[in-house]
């Protein structure tokens, strides 16, 4: 789905729309339950209500890519914390984590920092094109064998 998506991403509408974004936690969350159950991750979500205007496929996309390796560089029997707020969404893990020196090139198309697990190296490409198409931040804070937050922060998008 996500080589579909980088290939064909400008072709695709985009229908912004307001989100209720813990409904869209809540659901993604449910939808990876499987693989965290797998892993026996333990997750939490934290979140207070927040509205925000964009695609559900492209906020779909983001909240995946970004759950998705906190579940991949995961350790068995790790933790995942989900926390989103009218600011920002943060999605942090203790895993394998990241070299300090590589945590500025992991957007970067096809860049990968480990073999830990299998994968293509555009996920992380597609949540920098997203955010920079809605003017989000992103912050990366990583170290290895500790894990990673990745921050998306959005105060600039809220709806009203």
């Amino acid at each position: 789905d996500d080589l579909t998506y980088l290939t064909l991403h400008h072709r695709v509408a985009i229908h912004d729309e307001t989100l209720q974004m813990c409904a869209l936690l809540h659901e993604r969350l449910e939808f990876f339950k499987a693989r965290c159950d797998q892993k026996r991750l333990h997750v939490t979500l934290e979140c207070k209500e927040v509205s925000l205007f964009m695609d559900k496929g492209r906020a779909i996309r983001l909240i995946d890519n970004l759950i998705s390796n906190a579940i991949k560089y995961n350790r068995v029997g790790g933790r995942i914390e989900v926390y989103a707020d009218e600011t920002s969404l943060h999605v942090k893990d203790n895993g394998v984590g990241i070299d300090p020196k590589k945590v500025e090139t992991i957007f970067k198309r096809y860049v990968r920092h480990s073999d830990h697990e299998g994968g293509f190296g555009i996920g992380l490409h597609i949540v920098a094109k997203i955010a920079q198409h809605y003017g989000f931040g992103i912050d990366v804070h990583s170290s290895p064998n500790e894990g990673t937050s990745v921050s998306v922060t959005w105060s600039s998008t809220l709806s009203h």
